[in-house]
């Protein structure tokens, strides 16, 4: 992905192959992964899914789902780093207000890191966020490379992190969204 004019993004996903997009994502996923000390069976045990699912993205077989990244969003991974390899992996790196790893599952079983529990952003917001855009992408039977789906819900969450009533945030990711599909 090249930044180009103001606000203007390329992406190069046509020259690079999907087979090789998806092999150095699943690469990344590893990389992350093993980061925060974690197998594939407890890492796939903590999100949700799997451990053929997690062996499947890191081989690039398949992309990582919406679980799969917001499970790396709650140890501390920098989910445009797993997407892209654009900047920092961790989020800590990224400034005051990313979450710091070792952040609980939804199971209450932690993550192993080695630095101390803290929530500095809201899943329930990313879920909202997650769930919204892949309703309305669906819906329009759209599908967005990994590297624009994470840009979009970085800037969903920006936009609605602030709204605490639950469906005023569904109800104005929604109509964001649909403005723009």
């Amino acid at each position: 992905m090249k930044r180009q004019a103001a606000g203007e993004l390329t992406l190069s996903v046509d020259a690079l192959g999907k087979e090789s997009v998806n092999r150095e994502i699943g690469q990344r996923m590893a990389q992350a992964r093993k980061a925060i000390g974690l197998t594939q069976d407890e890492f796939g045990k903590a999100v949700g899914g799997s451990k053929p699912g997690i062996q499947d993205n890191e081989k690039g077989k398949t992309l990582p789902g919406g679980k799969v990244l917001f499970g790396f969003v709650k140890a501390g991974i920098n989910v445009n780093w797993v997407l892209t390899g654009e900047g920092s992996m961790l989020l800590a790196d990224l400034g005051t207000n990313a979450p710091k790893r070792g952040y609980s599952t939804d199971a209450g079983r932690p993550l192993k890191a080695t630095e101390p529990q803290v929530q500095v952003f809201s899943p329930a917001v990313l879920e909202d966020v997650v769930q919204g855009l892949e309703k309305v992408l669906s819906d329009a039977g759209r599908v967005l490379p990994p590297a624009k789906k994470a840009e979009v819900i970085a800037l969903l969450y920006q936009e609605i992190a602030e709204i605490e009533d639950a469906e005023s945030r569904r109800n104005r990711v929604l109509h964001l969204v649909r403005l723009v599909s």
